[in-house]
């Protein structure tokens, strides 16, 4: 199996320390000790920031001073505590895994969402589709079209709505994937078979984008498997930029001492805040329940020789094998959804429905029925949201170790689960 978890890793790195040298050498020792302090670090940050972004900025402003003060140290030294110095190969744990800018180098994540943002319409397209006809050149009546001035964006995509639907669940995945905190991890071999269904959509709406009306070049709602023999095809060709392996996160800092300083400002925030038994008999609704929640696992945590671990939604979720957005109760107990599994039947629902394309005045926008719903996708957001789709591709591949997520990815979750979705025009 190629894939494997953070323990997997650790697990590795202390086998290969072990391996280059003798048992009970003060040299090999030594360096089992500072990996044992790195690991916990790396723990330590990931619990620490998925309390803090599971919070968010939600309700902060309500807080007592003292607690405050506490959360904004806490982000103050996960963000300034470290620093991931540029190069010519990119680092997923903070950049994007499946394109460069235009002179080759990586780009940040954080980065990547102004650029994404930038490119979107200042606000959704208003059209009145009670009148739609193929009157238009691109077969939209533009009457009820209001963007206070701006040039219209006179050109969509069709979506069925199922297959919308199937996107979107996807980028959450793509979202959770790289949620600020989640720890290292390589997918398993389960992967390829999704990252195929998720380039032929990516690639699908490309066409749709760049034709008037694309055929669908593998059959009616089929994909093409062009990942099987190349599981970093994604993106256009020669824009991918290498990938490093993980960095430690604590790799330049002074251990123990960065240690002591993240436990200490992490207790800090985590003793502010109401344990979620408190939180449900006081109604306070300043702090959500799952910041409660993940503030007692990290206290938890503290107490253990190992150190704090990070939630998944679902027990029994393991991000190598199983999708991370998907939980199924299909059984006496609830049970993850495996990699391929959900590739499987995404290629299913998708058989016999029509893939996204252009309308126009042969082909026009159809309405939605009570059996078929339609979306609407400006351009620019089919465009970004194909670029979205490649960078799940690329997280997809065996055996691609990726580190912790740094918390300079969170801007990526609102992004995606606000500023993009807006764009989406329900016919």
């Amino acid at each position: 199996m190629a894939g494997g978890t953070a323990d997997d890793f650790w697990r590795d790195q202390a086998d290969r320390i072990r391996t280059h040298g003798r048992p009970g050498e003060a040299n090999v020792e030594g360096d089992l000790r500072r990996l044992a302090a790195a690991e916990r670090y790396e723990r330590l940050y990931s619990a620490a920031v998925q309390m803090l972004t599971t919070q968010g900025r939600s309700g902060v402003d309500e807080w007592p001073s003292q607690r405050r003060q506490h959360w904004h140290d806490l982000e103050n030294l996960l963000t300034t505590g470290r620093s991931d110095p540029p190069g010519a190969t990119a680092d997923p744990a903070w950049q994007l895994a499946s394109r460069s800018d235009a002179t080759g180098r990586p780009v940040a994540i954080a980065d990547a969402v102004h650029e994404w943002a930038g490119r979107l319409a200042p606000r959704p397209l208003k059209l009145d589709y009670t009148d739609l006809d193929d009157t238009d050149p691109d077969g939209i009546d533009l009457d009820g079209i209001d963007l206070d001035g701006h040039e219209p964006a006179r050109t969509v995509v069709a979506v069925p709505g199922l297959t919308y639907t199937i996107v979107t669940r996807l980028l959450d995945e793509l979202v959770q994937r790289m949620a600020p905190g989640r720890p290292i991890g390589a997918v398993g071999d389960g992967g390829l078979d999704l990252a195929a269904v998720v380039q032929g959509l990516a690639d699908q709406l490309r066409a749709a984008v760049g034709s008037a009306q694309p055929e669908p070049r593998h059959g009616r709602g089929e994909y093409p498997q062009r990942l099987a023999g190349d599981p970093e095809s994604a993106g256009p060709a020669g824009s991918r930029p290498a990938l490093r392996t993980p960095q430690a996160l604590a790799a330049g800092l002074a251990l123990p001492t960065a240690l002591e300083n993240l436990t200490a400002a992490a207790r800090n925030a985590a003793e502010s805040v109401p344990t979620p038994k408190q939180l449900t008999a006081s109604g306070d609704f300043s702090v959500r329940h799952a910041a409660a929640v993940a503030a007692a696992d990290l206290l938890a945590g503290l107490r253990t020789p190992a150190g704090p671990r990070w939630r998944e939604r679902h027990e029994g979720i393991r991000p190598d094998l199983h999708v991370i957005t998907d939980f199924r109760f299909d059984g006496p107990a609830g049970r993850p959804v495996g990699l391929a599994e959900r590739a499987a039947e995404i290629q299913t629902a998708l058989r016999g429905l029509t893939p996204p394309w252009r309308p126009g005045p042969q082909r026009p926008m159809p309405e939605s029925t009570p059996q078929t719903g339609w979306i609407a996708l400006p351009d620019a957001a089919a465009l970004v949201t194909a670029e979205l789709l490649d960078e799940l591709v690329v997280r997809l591949r065996p055996g691609r170790w990726i580190g912790t997520i740094r918390i300079g990815a969170w801007p990526l979750r609102d992004f995606v689960q606000s500023r993009l979705r807006i764009q989406a025009i329900a016919i």
